[in-house]
């Protein structure tokens, strides 16, 4: 599993960094190792989707949205559990 960062619609950096497992010190995967460049970029997204779109003003968007994406995650983690491997 690889990770990159999202920002302003797009996925930026190159994974490079090891993600290990506490537990048992296996490799996770990689992630991208984000600097001042990436957080001023992520900043600046965020508070041009803040002011510039009815985001910022739409509470009731906002909740939708973390919710739906509170049940992906939820529904990804059963079936992860839950699903035996078809092959």
């Amino acid at each position: 599993m690889n990770a990159q960062h999202w920002i302003a619609g797009a996925w930026t950096g190159e994974p490079s960094a090891d993600s290990v497992n506490p537990a048992d010190g296996t490799l996770i995967g990689q992630f991208a190792d984000g600097g001042t460049w990436q957080a001023e970029a992520a900043i600046a997204a965020a508070r041009h989707v803040f002011e510039r779109t009815t985001w910022g003003q739409d509470a009731r968007l906002r909740q939708d949205v973390l919710l739906v994406q509170h049940l992906v995650n939820r529904f990804n983690n059963y079936r992860a559990a839950n699903m035996a491997p078809v092959g």
